[in-house]
């Protein structure tokens, strides 16, 4: 459902998640509430998808508008823990794949 939103949208980054998983990516990084992040998936604009690592813990499925998601619950056959997601997020953030966008945006924003 994430990458036929981006699809459509054309957004930057965009995560599902629950509340638990986005209060503990939240605490674990001091991230404000629209700072980029990902959850149990993440789509990540093509810019930042070319910064995403290969052999997270999920599915990669690329999308039309070339951008990438990033499925932890692997088609939702898996549930990941609190505790991967956030390594996961530790691992798009040092590959640079969550950085903040430069100022002024080099990009549509919606």
């Amino acid at each position: 459902m994430l990458g036929v939103l981006a699809g459509c949208w054309g957004p930057d980054w965009g995560e599902a998640y629950s509340r638990e998983e986005f209060r503990a990516v939240k605490q674990e990084f001091g991230l404000r509430p629209s700072a980029p992040r990902g959850g149990r998936s993440v789509y990540l604009s093509p810019g930042r998808a070319a910064f995403a690592p290969e052999g997270l813990p999920g599915t990669y499925t690329r999308i039309a508008a070339g951008g990438l998601v990033i499925d932890l619950t692997r088609g939702g056959t898996a549930q990941p823990s609190v505790e991967s997601i956030v390594a996961v997020n530790r691992e798009l953030r040092a590959a640079g794949a969550l950085e903040p966008l430069p100022a002024p945006f080099d990009r549509d924003t919606f």
